[in-house]
């Protein structure tokens, strides 16, 4: 699903366990509206994976904020980042 197809269309996908972002949504909504759409409810463990790089910056502020996106994209920064 792109960021267009929900844009226009914002179906609810059901039983999808794992999201894969290939790069971060510009609309910064579209974020938890999507990671809102796992099931949680059946017992397995529900997966985001997110892949950004610093060219992306902008896009994670939106998301995470000013201060945990320059944390997260300084030079020697962590690889994995855990968000609860």
């Amino acid at each position: 699903v792109s960021e267009r197809f929900h844009f226009y269309f914002r179906y609810r996908l059901r039983g999808a366990k794992m999201i894969l972002f290939y790069s971060l949504p510009e609309n910064d909504h579209f974020y938890p509206e999507i990671v809102n759409m796992l099931e949680t409810g059946s017992g397995s463990p529900c997966t985001v994976l997110s892949l950004y790089d610093n060219y992306d910056l902008f896009a994670l502020e939106r998301i995470v904020g000013e201060k945990r996106a320059a944390l997260m994209t300084k030079k020697n920064a962590k690889s994995v980042y855990l968000m609860y």
